[in-house]
């Protein structure tokens, strides 16, 4: 305690010449406010420590007592430690020979020698348990005296926290106390400035009120000059013109009230900026202090958003990398993606044309089952009808039964090899002229090592594989292919056609083949179209092999057969039971006939013979 009274003093010394220091520099500074409130605060933060200082010489002096009582705790645990250890040892000794002393007097046969040993080892035994008694005695008081002990620390802990909050409730009170001081002083220093700044207002409102008057009566002065001027003129005229006097006069009056009112405007006006002139004052002190508090939390945000901008950065480069190495994956993925899909779209037409020429032979397969199945249909209608019915039967359309596939178109190669083999029609001609022309000019659509199988042909053989390695390289699958295709290298000018020039070529295969690739995907689906409505016009057909008037005859048909069935199973069930009760009837007759003829009737009063009539 003596300690914590020596600093509190030398802090108080401190905290006393700090003020001292910073009053003087308030009274040197212009800037009184502003000095005012850095010096408060560091006054302010000095007595704070101060305070900080205070709590930690209490928990400085109390872990000093805490570390000396567990150095004489370590102490006492050592001594204890070894003491118990000699009494260890000391009683195995004592315990060994008490031990060694039962053989010796098991070993005598006189009572009395037996009566002397049993003696010795009873005050051997006596003496061990004394030992070990006061052992237990010395412990137990060291117990009690540490239970003391902790009470004794429990008091000196509550003392001292009692020291350390009286010292925590002077500390908030001081601060409470000075706080208030220093905002009395800022307040003071405040309205110091602020009287300032007002008579500072107001001397240079008064300095502008002078001048305002001074010109307000020079104003007047030359509007008191005009006015003797226009009286004399006035005068002058008012012989000749009353009324232009009257209205001149009273524009005169006029205008002077307006001089009037302007002036009363300017009074109001220059209160009105003494007044805002005022509240700005109040606004620009306010917002200063806000200003202040801004600009720290903007440092600490600016800070703040160093570190997050310096994580940014590192974490953009590595994205970079990332996306850099992931963009030459992507672009690889890309170049494979893009052949797989040129090999899909291969395997596609391929796996099309199969899937076509399969679903032809399914349908075949399932339109021949459907006939199958619907002959057999019409064969049980016929019986039903003429069998079961006795009615005449009607059969049904034959067209129903007819095959609902349709040709296939001609090939291109077919088409081809009927163009160049025909003789000079006019169209074919042309066409031949169209595909020579297209054989010259588009012979990058035939791989290079074609050229060198096809070098030992003959020419035309040669341009007919070429024509069908174009026609491949195009899609051209038809004769119509290949006669929209031959259109786009023929003009008709004058009625007559003419070959595109050759510089044209390649302009007219491009249009082609942009014409090609949606004439492909409109006859797509447009056979897909007319697929499905072939397919439902015949499944129509098919349900339509028999009329609805058959159908209602087999339901009523179904109906009274199946009420013809409930009247057969119920005659049959009928029949079983009758069959049941008459052999019952038998068992029952022949039971009667062998009570009837027993003896025992013979010494019955009333025999039953005489009751009943006599079976036969």
């Amino acid at each position: 305690s003596i300690v914590v009274k020596g600093k509190h003093k030398k802090m108080e010394r401190t905290a006393q010449s700090g003020a001292e220091a910073q009053a003087s520099a308030l009274q040197a500074d212009p800037h009184k406010s502003i000095a005012k409130i850095t010096a408060d605060r560091e006054e302010l933060d000095l007595l704070r420590e101060q305070g900080i200082e205070k709590v930690t010489l209490v928990r400085v002096t109390a872990d000093m007592a805490e570390s000396k009582r567990r150095q004489a705790e370590d102490t006492a645990r050592r001594e204890r430690f070894l003491k118990l250890e000699d009494d260890r040892l000391a009683s195995t000794r004592m315990f060994d020979d008490i031990l060694q002393k039962w053989d010796t007097a098991l070993s005598h046969t006189d009572a009395e020698e037996l009566r002397t040993a049993l003696d010795e080892q009873k005050k051997a035994c006596a003496a061990l348990i004394g030992r070990k008694d006061a052992l237990i005695s010395e412990l137990q008081g060291q117990l009690k005296a540490k239970d003391d002990e902790f009470v004794k620390d429990l008091r000196t802990q509550t003392q001292d926290i009692d020291a350390l909050l009286g010292f925590m409730e002077e500390q908030v009170k001081t601060l409470l106390a000075e706080y208030q001081k220093k905002l009395k002083e800022i307040e003071d220093t405040f309205m110091l400035e602020r009287a300032e700044l007002i008579d500072e207002a107001r001397k240079e409102w008064e300095r502008e009120v002078e001048g305002r008057r001074g010109m307000e009566q020079t104003a007047l002065a030359r509007s008191l000059g005009r006015v003797d001027e226009h009286e004399e003129e006035l005068d002058a005229l008012r012989q000749a013109n009353t009324d232009e006097y009257l209205a001149l006069k009273a524009s005169l009056e006029t205008e002077i009230q307006q001089l009037e009112q302007q002036v009363q405007q300017l009074r109001a006006t220059c209160l009105l900026n003494s007044e805002k002139l005022e509240y700005n004052h109040q606004v620009l002190k306010k917002r200063d202090e806000e200003n202040t508090v801004t600009i720290t939390q903007q440092k600490r945000k600016i800070t703040r958003l160093q570190d997050v901008l310096n994580q940014l950065k590192s974490k953009t480069e590595r994205q970079e990398r990332t996306f850099k190495d992931d963009n030459d994956n992507l672009t690889e993925d890309y170049l494979r993606i893009t052949e797989q899909f040129r090999d899909l779209q291969r395997k596609f037409r391929h796996f099309q044309s199969v899937d076509q020429r399969q679903y032809e032979q399914v349908w075949t397969m399932s339109e021949e089952t459907v006939t199958q199945m619907a002959h057999r249909l019409m064969d049980a209608d016929r019986a039903i009808h003429e069998q079961q019915l006795g009615l005449t039967w009607v059969p049904p359309v034959d067209a129903v039964f007819h095959s609902s596939t349709s040709d296939k178109s001609k090939k291109a190669s077919e088409a081809l090899v009927e163009v160049m083999s025909e003789g000079e029609n006019i169209s074919n001609s042309a066409i031949k002229h169209a595909l020579a022309l297209l054989c010259d000019e588009a012979g990058f659509l035939v791989e290079g090592r074609l050229h060198a199988l096809l070098a030992p042909l003959a020419a035309d053989q040669q341009r007919m594989m070429r024509l069908d390695a174009i026609f491949k390289a195009l899609g051209i699958e038809s004769a119509e292919d290949m006669r929209r295709l031959a259109a786009h290298f023929v003009r008709t000018v004058d009625g007559e056609e003419q070959l595109v020039h050759a510089d044209e070529a390649t302009a007219a295969l491009r249009r082609f083949v942009e014409e090609h690739r949606r004439s492909k995907n409109t006859e797509l689906l447009a056979a897909t179209e007319e697929v499905t409505t072939r397919n439902v016009a015949y499944w129509k057909d098919v349900l339509t092999v028999l009329p609805e008037s058959h159908l209602k005859t087999w339901k009523s048909l179904s109906e009274s057969l199946a009420q013809y069935e409930k009247i057969l199973t119920e005659r049959g069930r009928l029949i079983a039971e009758t069959k049941g009760l008459k052999q019952q009837n038998e068992e029952l007759r022949v039971l009667l006939s062998h009570y009837m003829g027993s003896k025992i009737n013979d010494e019955l009063q009333i025999p039953p013979t005489r009751v009943l009539p006599t079976l036969r």
